[in-house]
């Protein structure tokens, strides 16, 4: 049994004598495409991030009875529980609880500087807290993991909110998991992160855009027209 998972966990596909993992590979291309669906508010988006983390508490369930006794693998089966619960919440909220898959019902906004004050703090507690258990469970890089891990989460809130800064998080949840990987030596993994990098930039772009669009239409004068009055006649 413990051989069969092990297979299955370094399954590995050799491009040109490049090793990926199967697992590395199919987890980042659902993160683009998760990406890829919020840039252009799909709700389609959401089934999609809720298979991609069944498939990974699968993945780290099968960690856990290859090695029972390493606690960080127990605390990614609740890390993807977890996300997967933002996922079904935010699925529910961009189509208005009828849970379908075409345009989302949000549109782009900066959450208010009350909003940002608090999420600041908030988030800076939770950074505290999650470092201070991964340290207890023997991470050695427990402050940037518990940065990452808490960055989601909020990204996860703002998405769902429609709070175009989430993009502004996600690009520095990145710039933080990108020294990982190469230290781990997962070369191909820090590709995709590259690439995805650009998608966030270009979401960004994208949502501010349409902010503005929005802004112009709200705010746009209608012309009176021309040749009459304003003024109700006068009476004789």
């Amino acid at each position: 049994m413990n051989e069969l998972t092990a297979g299955f966990l370094n399954a590995s596909l050799d491009i040109s004598g490049i090793e990926i993992l199967w697992l590395e590979l199919i987890r980042n291309l659902y993160i683009i495409l998760f990406a890829i669906g919020i840039l252009f508010r799909k709700s389609w988006a959401w089934p999609v991030d809720i298979m991609g983390n069944f498939f990974l508490i699968l993945v780290s369930s099968l960690e856990v009875l290859l090695h029972p006794a390493a606690a960080q693998f127990y605390f990614r089966v609740f890390q993807h529980i977890a996300f997967l619960g933002f996922a079904l919440y935010g699925w529910k909220h961009w189509s208005l609880g009828r849970w379908d898959f075409g345009k989302a019902h949000v549109s782009p906004q900066w959450a208010s500087p009350g909003q940002r004050r608090k999420g600041l703090l908030i988030s800076g507690a939770a950074v505290f807290g999650v470092a201070t258990v991964l340290h207890l469970v023997g991470s050695s890089v427990a402050i940037p993991q518990a940065f990452i891990l808490v960055s989601a989460m909020l990204v996860y809130y703002c998405v769902t909110r429609g709070y175009t800064e989430f993009w502004i998080v996600w690009l520095a949840a990145h710039l933080v998991t990108i020294p990982l990987l190469l230290a781990s030596g997962l070369y191909i993994s820090v590709l995709f992160y590259l690439v995805f990098l650009m998608v966030l930039l270009w979401g960004f772009v994208v949502w501010i855009g349409i902010q503005r669009a929005s802004a112009q239409l709200k705010f746009e004068p209608i012309p009176a027209d021309r040749g009459t009055s304003p003024l109700p006649p006068a009476r004789s």
